[in-house]
C-alpha cells in the first residue's frame, strides 16, 4: 500500500470525511486512473498566498508497482451520489441573455436552506426564463429538484444558447488591477494596471515568463486573493467588496481548481488550474 498526500480547500472540507472513494491519476499514466480511500483528515490548517487547505491522506494499492514515491497526482473525492438525477450544466445556471432579449426580475432568495436556479431556455427564437429547485453540484453539473424543466430522454427539446449570447456575455472583468506586496522600500509590485476583458465561451491562456505575476493573476481570477486596487468584476459582481467566505462560495459554485499534491511527499506543493464555466 501506499499513501498520497492531498490538500483539501477550505470550501470543501465540510462534504469530506474518512472513508471516502477517491481516484487520481498521475503525470506519467495520463490515460489512467487509480482508485484510492480517504483514511486521514488533519485538522491543521495550511495557508499559503492566501490559501487555506487541509492535508488528507488517501491509501492506494500499489501492487502493480506503477506509482513511485513523489509522483504527482492530481485527484478526486466523491462525496456524494445522486442515480437518474435531471442535471443542468452551471454555466447553463448562470447565463443571462443580453439586456436587449430579456430583461429579468431578480431571483428570489434562498429559503429554509433551499437553493435555487434559474436557466433560459429558447421557445423559439425567444428567451424564457425557467426557476428551479437545485441540489448538489459536482462543479460541473447542478442536480433539478424541481421546476418547469424536462429531461431530453422524455423528448423534449434539448437546452441551448445561441453562439451570440455565449459569446456577448461578459464572465471576467480586470479594470486597473494592481497588485502590491509589502510596503514601502520593501514594496513588491506582482500587477500594475491590469486591464482584462473575456467573454462567456472564450479560451484564454495566461503566458508569461516566471516572475511576470501570472500566479498572482490566477488568485485573484479565483477568488483566493483581492487587488490591492483596482476592480475584479466575475459576472457583475465586484468580487473586492465580497467576504472571505463570500469569495470561497463563488469559487467552489463558479470554478473548477485542480490541486496537485505529491505522493509521500511531507510537503505538497499545490498548483492550480481555474476553469470558468
Amino acid at each position: 500500500m501506499m499513501q498520497l498526500a492531498v490538500d483539501i480547500d477550505e470550501a470543501d472540507i465540510g462534504l469530506v470525511h474518512e472513508g471516502q472513494q477517491a481516484s487520481f491519476a498521475v503525470d506519467a499514466y495520463p490515460q489512467r486512473r487509480f482508485p484510492a480511500t480517504l483514511v486521514s483528515l488533519r485538522n491543521l490548517p495550511k495557508s499559503a498566498n492566501g490559501v487555506v487547505t487541509y492535508e488528507g491522506l488517501l491509501t492506494v494499492d500499489n501492487s502493480s508497482k506503477l506509482l513511485r514515491p513523489g509522483l504527482t497526482a492530481t485527484a478526486n473525492i466523491l462525496v456524494s451520489e445522486a442515480k437518474d438525477a435531471l442535471l443542468v450544466p452551471n454555466g447553463a445556471l448562470r447565463f443571462t441573455p443580453p439586456a436587449k432579449d430579456a430583461s429579468p426580475s431578480p431571483l428570489e432568495p434562498a429559503t429554509n436552506g433551499e437553493l435555487k436556479g434559474r436557466i433560459w431556455v429558447l421557445d423559439g427564437k425567444t428567451p424564457v426564463l425557467r426557476d428551479l429547485r437545485i441540489g448538489r453540484s459536482d462543479g460541473r453539473n447542478t442536480e433539478v429538484l424541481s421546476g418547469d424543466l424536462k429531461s431530453r430522454r422524455a423528448g423534449h427539446h434539448r437546452h441551448r444558447q445561441s453562439n451570440e449570447w455565449r459569446m456577448s456575455a461578459e464572465l471576467i472583468r480586470l479594470m486597473n488591477v494592481r497588485k502590491v506586496y509589502g510596503a514601502g522600500e520593501a514594496a513588491v509590485v506582482a500587477l500594475d494596471g491590469i486591464d482584462l476583458t473575456i467573454r462567456s465561451g472564450e479560451f484564454v491562456a495566461v503566458l508569461g515568463p516566471s516572475g511576470s505575476g501570472k500566479s498572482t493573476a490566477m488568485n485573484i481570477l479565483g477568488c483566493l486573493d483581492t487587488p490591492t486596487s483596482g476592480h475584479y468584476l466575475f459576472r457583475g459582481v465586484d468580487v473586492g467588496s465580497l467576504s472571505r467566505d463570500q469569495r470561497a462560495l463563488l469559487r467552489r459554485n463558479s470554478s473548477a481548481s485542480c490541486f496537485r499534491a505529491s505522493i509521500c511527499s511531507s510537503e505538497p506543493r499545490p498548483s492550480r488550474i481555474w476553469s470558468f464555466r
